[in-house]
This record gives C-alpha cells, structure tokens and sequence, in this order.
C-alpha cells in the first residue's frame, strides 16, 4: 500500500464521516447481514465480484429501503451510492463556499480508486500481494509464505 492509497483512505474516511453526520444517514442492518458480509468479502475478487447485503442510506426523517443484496460498485457509485452522494454534498459544499474546488477534486480523486478496485479495472491489494507471492522464486502453491 503506498502512501497515495494511505492518503485515499483517510480521505474517503473523513468525507464519509462529514457527509454521514451532516445528513444523518440512517444505516441501520441486522447484525446477521452484516456476518453475512463479512463473510463474503473473504472470497477472492470480493471487490469486484461479490455482493453484499447494503441498505441505501436515508437522510433525516426519510424511511430507507429495506437491505438488498448488490455489488460494491452499485453500492459506492450508484444512483443512491454513497459515493455519488459523497459527490452530491461536496458540490453543495463548493456551491456555497465551504470547500475549494481544488479540495473537491482531491476528494473525488480518493473516491476514484475505491471505485477503480470495486469495478475489477485495478487490483486490490490482496490481489497485489497473492501475485507478488506467485512470482517468489521459493513459493510452492502451498501457503507458505518463503
């Protein structure tokens, strides 16, 4: 992981965090879904391949859709994606004078490579280091790691 993708995880953190609290989505799923989620996302080319149970968020006072099963890209960059709602807030935010357009455009810079794993068009970094391991001189397809 290098410090570009340290730096777009904090990023996407912060934004999430800001967004969340300022439209007080409401996230709200059981906790067996959430398992079932966890489960999911241990299969390989989970990223880009599996689905997960996500409850779009509602704002303040909006009743949400109950949760479905759907891609992590659908879940990030869909219409009701939180991303694309990411996105929707930062411009309102640039609209009325809170946030630069330079900062905004970094912002969607981090949400990018999120959205570039969630699509299979870049590696995630599991799948960076099973190759980097593959190439190893020493490996044996055993699970060792030399």
């Amino acid at each position: 992981v290098t410090d570009a993708e340290n730096a777009a995880v904090v990023g996407a953190i912060r934004l999430l965090a800001e967004v969340l609290l300022d439209e007080r989505w409401d996230l709200l799923m059981p906790v067996s879904l959430c398992d079932e989620n966890d489960e999911a996302s241990g299969l390989r080319r989970a990223a880009s391949e599996g689905a997960f149970w996500f409850r779009p968020p509602a704002g303040a006072g909006g009743a949400a859709p109950p949760p479905s099963r759907m891609p992590l890209k659908d879940i990030l960059s869909g219409p009701a994606g939180i991303f694309t709602r990411c996105r929707a807030w930062l411009d309102r935010q640039v609209a009325n004078g809170r946030c630069s357009d330079a900062a905004r455009d970094a912002f969607h810079r981090h949400l990018l490579l999120f959205e570039r794993r969630a699509s299979g068009e870049l590696p995630t970094p599991a799948q960076l280091f099973r190759a980097k391991l593959a190439r190893h001189p020493s490996y044996k397809g055993d699970g060792v790691v030399p």
